[in-house]
């Protein structure tokens, strides 16, 4: 096959699979395994970890494109994450590109393509944005995934696409397409297997204001009158009340002014409320969610466990300062967040921080151990209006 023919190809791969992202264009994920394929097979082992790495590596970099919301703090500095990030996921395509180049079965290439993504998300350096389940968000094949979790998902897809690629060839495997739709609207429509046992009526509260304001202490009069006008608008119908992540520039287990409209709004409504914010202990920092009481107390806590590579904590630091590349790092991330110890439950509500929701492992270990109702707290200030 001819460059241009591979390039057109790898193009149009990225061009689907980064569409497919978008609300209402899921249904290019099921083609973009087969431009990947197509681009790829042929290549050999060697071949395919560089076609296969230059393509992560492009279409990570089109995917992480929100991370330029950086540059009013970070400057140039901001292309660190964003090239780091898109050199890592490229490593995974590299991966399904040898596999891809060195033999030609439908089969393998989905079960790699399954399995990496798996890999891409595991361990301190889970990274799981660009993940195919993510693409049937909204639709009716995504409650399959209480069958087989997120890796069924992704197995069906790059199965569709596998089959399309080798029915070019033989054009009778173009039906066996179908197996990977047909499988997850068949589990899809079987009755799920825990049912909802009631409902919890909870207000949602989101400020809208935008990083540079949030970050800034001079402008805590300002965002605290702000959160006492929402709050003070909470139905007293609510069973439950919710603000973001990081809800302001402070940690406010150790600053009373900034915990009092939360406890305020708690006692008033007599409803739990769930608050996000810094916490210290000792030396170490961490993302935190505090759950009050209805009385207004603290009464329970959860610290973060996966953090943003890159941008909560520096993977191989160490490294970096045996490089000599110490002031660089004072500027972009002067320390790392701790990792949170374990997933509890705060009570009954299971609660994940922002990054968090991407790994199904959280939420699966806190509905055992206890969860009725899950939550997901994130800053709301970054990415515009996202």
């Amino acid at each position: 096959m001819r460059f241009w023919v591979r390039a057109l190809l790898g193009l149009s791969f990225i061009a689907t699979l980064w569409g497919s992202f978008s609300p209402g264009w899921g249904w290019l994920a099921w083609l973009a395994p087969a431009f990947f394929y197509l681009a790829v097979q042929g290549t050999g082992i060697r071949g395919g970890l560089v076609w296969g790495g230059s393509l992560g590596v492009l279409f990570f970099a089109l995917e992480l494109q929100p991370l330029f919301a950086l540059r009013p703090f970070l400057g140039p500095m901001a292309m660190l994450p964003w090239f780091a990030l898109a050199l890592y996921g490229g490593l995974f395509f590299a991966g399904l590109g040898a596999v891809v180049g060195w033999r030609k079965n439908a089969l393998v290439w989905a079960g790699a393509w399954a399995l990496l993504e798996a890999a891409r998300g595991a361990g301190p350096l889970g990274f799981s944005f660009g993940a195919l389940p993510q693409t049937l968000v909204g639709t009716p094949f995504l409650s399959a995934a209480a069958w087989g979790g997120p890796a069924l998902l992704s197995l069906a897809i790059a199965w569709t696409g596998a089959a399309l690629t080798q029915g070019l060839r033989r054009p009778r495997f173009v039906l066996t397409a179908l197996l990977g739709p047909g499988t997850l609207a068949l589990l899809a429509f079987l009755p799920l297997p825990s049912q909802p046992a009631g409902e919890l009526t909870v207000a949602l509260v989101q400020p809208g204001f935008s990083q540079l304001e949030k970050l800034e202490r001079d402008n805590l009069p300002v965002l605290l009158e702000r959160y006492r006008e929402l709050l003070s608008q909470v139905p007293a119908e609510a069973e439950l009340v919710a603000v973001p992540e990081n809800v302001l520039p402070g940690f406010l287990l150790e600053e009373t002014e900034l915990m009092a409209p939360f406890q305020e709004t708690a006692r008033r409504l007599s409803v739990p409320v769930l608050v996000g914010t810094g916490t210290r202990q000792a030396s170490r920092v961490y993302n935190s969610v505090l759950l009050l009481s209805p009385e207004g107390t603290p009464e329970d806590v959860y610290h973060k466990r996966r953090l943003v590579p890159f941008g909560e904590y520096l993977p191989g630091r160490e490294i970096w300062r045996r490089l000599g590349l110490e002031p660089l790092l004072l500027r972009y991330l002067p320390y790392d967040l701790a990792f949170g110890p374990s997933s509890q439950p705060l009570g009954n509500l299971g609660v994940m921080i922002c990054f968090e929701s991407l790994f199904p492992g959280l939420s699966r270990e806190l509905v055992l151990k206890g969860a009725e109702a899950l939550f997901v707290l994130t800053n709301d200030a970054w990415f515009g209006e996202t």
